[in-house]
């Protein structure tokens, strides 16, 4: 998934939620990538952006920049691909981008509004 493809593309990074912030372009190439290849739904890049995940790495005051970063990105993907998809495929690839599993960390859910 996301987090494999950018921890093989940005070995410096210490989680991939990280490349929301640090490395957004290849976070958005990565969605856009997935577009363009055919997909209906995206994830966003987020999810393992909580507290208890991102703690580990000393990370815990980071979880509202790196969901709504990763919202936002998901967001311009969509837009982008779109934009980059055949006529036929434009409709569902546009139309639709999803955010990953939430769980019950609200601080999460409400990072990726504004986002």
């Amino acid at each position: 998934g996301m987090g494999s493809l950018l921890a093989t593309r940005l070995p410096r990074l210490r989680f991939p939620e990280e490349a929301n912030a640090d490395a957004p372009e290849a976070v958005l190439a990565a969605h856009v990538a997935f577009i363009t290849a055919g997909a209906d739904v995206i994830q966003t890049n987020t999810y393992g952006a909580n507290a208890v995940k991102l703690g580990l790495h000393g990370a815990e005051g980071r979880v509202r920049e790196l969901n709504e970063a990763g919202a936002k990105l998901a967001r311009e993907a969509r837009e982008v691909g779109a934009g980059q998809a055949s006529a036929s495929d434009r409709g569902s690839a546009s139309d639709q981008a999803w955010g990953s599993d939430l769980g019950s960390a609200s601080d999460r859910a409400w990072a990726l509004v504004p986002g």
